[in-house]
Order: C-alpha cells, then structure tokens, then sequence
C-alpha cells in the first residue's frame, strides 16, 4: 500500500470525535468510541466504563473527561492484560504515551481540568468566572477539543504502530 492508499487516520479520528460528541453527548465517550473505531479496538464494556469520566470525572469538573477518554484508547492499545499484570511493575508503552499526552494535552488547552478549559459558550454552571483557559486565550468548545485530541491520540497510535511494522521488518 502506498502512503496515498493509506487511510488518513488523523482525520477519520478528527471527524469521529466531533460526530461522537453531537450523537453521545459525553466528551469520554465520544473521544474514546472516535478512536476504538479508527484503531479497531471496539470494546463496549470500555465504552460503558468511560461514562462516569464525563464533565470531568461525573461532572464534577475535574479532569477533563476528553483526556480520560483518550488515555482509555492508549491502554487499550498498548496497557497490560490481567493475564501479564502479576509480577513486577513494568511501564508499559501505554504509560509512556499517557504521559506525552497529559504534557501535549496541557499545553494544548492550558490546563487539563475541566473547569479550567471550558469555552465562555460552555462554562460548568458554578464557575465563578473566566476560565483560566479563557484568560490565555486557549478556550475552546468540547467538540473542538474532543476532536484535536482524537487526531493527535491518532497520530501517536500510527507512528507508533508504523515504527512496530518497521522493527518487525
């Protein structure tokens, strides 16, 4: 297959996000169902366990529940099993990639708290004011970000799973 020939997962990821968040209303769930999909890693247990991180972990405004969503998919592709958990604390590649997401996610969004990155056109019912995010200029909607961060997850995945191919060559 030629890189023309290759599906543009980025972008299937990106409109997936954003079709999700309309049909779900659940930034955890939309992000995570955008990319079990692209990634063919289609879990329905995942997905129902994914709806309590929504509004930032049961709307409570916390962590944002698009990151939580996310960092689902990355396990889910790169975590251990319970078949290799017991034993010594290994840091799966899915620890790594969680990391480079939470630094990428708050640089991105200007925090990774719910509460903290809201649009002015979304804010949580007992924020007090602008959001910090509002402040630095880096507001955007849920849809939006759901969407940004499903394409950058994507992008991850691909890399990572072309270096496999490559190494496996």
């Amino acid at each position: 297959m030629t890189p023309k020939e290759k599906p543009d997962v980025e972008q299937i990821a990106y409109d997936k996000a954003r079709q999700y968040m309309k049909q779900y209303h659940s930034c955890s769930q939309g992000t995570l169902l955008a990319l079990q999909e692209t990634f063919g890693l289609e879990d329905d247990n995942v997905f129902k366990a994914a709806t309590g991180f929504a509004g930032g972990i049961g709307g409570m405004h916390d962590t944002c529940g698009i990151l939580l969503g996310a960092c689902l998919a990355l396990g889910m592709a790169y975590g251990r099993s319970s078949a290799t958990a017991p034993g010594p604390v290994v840091r799966p590649k899915a620890m790594q990639m969680t990391r480079q997401l939470y630094s990428w996610f708050a640089e991105e969004f200007g925090s990774v708290t719910c509460r903290d990155i809201r649009s002015p056109h979304n804010p949580p019912a007992d924020a007090p004011g602008p959001a910090p995010a509002q402040q630095k200029g880096k507001a955007r909607d849920c849809e939006e970000m759901a969407a940004i961060t499903a394409r950058y997850v994507a992008a991850m995945l691909r890399e990572e799973m072309e270096a496999e191919a490559n190494a496996g060559k």
